[in-house]
């Protein structure tokens, strides 16, 4: 269990470069190489932020899930990986997916 969490603290980590690297890019207005950054932040962090909730993703319903398997999802994480990391993990998914939705609306 312990190298399992260390396992995440690195990709949570590696995560956090990611974001900050597309943060340096859209300052220097590399738009397109910064959108590349943070949608590699998002598809690091999917399998831990399951704070998603199921209106906004068409693909958990489409597996069949009820929001009751998302909350049994999100209590299992927590209690394995621990309240912290899961959080800090669902911070920097969130500030990715708005960081994209920015770089989208500095593209059109």
């Amino acid at each position: 269990r312990k190298l399992r969490v260390q396992q995440v603290r690195r990709l949570v980590d590696l995560a956090k470069e990611a974001k900050d690297a597309g943060t340096r890019l859209f300052k220097a207005q590399r738009l397109a190489l910064a959108l590349a950054r943070y949608i590699n932040v998002c598809e690091l962090l999917q399998l831990i932020d399951m704070d998603a909730q199921i209106e906004m993703d068409p693909m958990i319903k489409m597996m069949g899930m009820t929001e009751g398997h998302v909350q049994e999802g999100q209590r299992l994480l927590r209690d394995f990986f621990g309240q912290e990391l899961v959080s800090e993990a669902g911070s920097v998914m969130l500030a990715a997916r708005l960081n994209t939705a920015l770089c989208w609306l500095n593209l059109r």
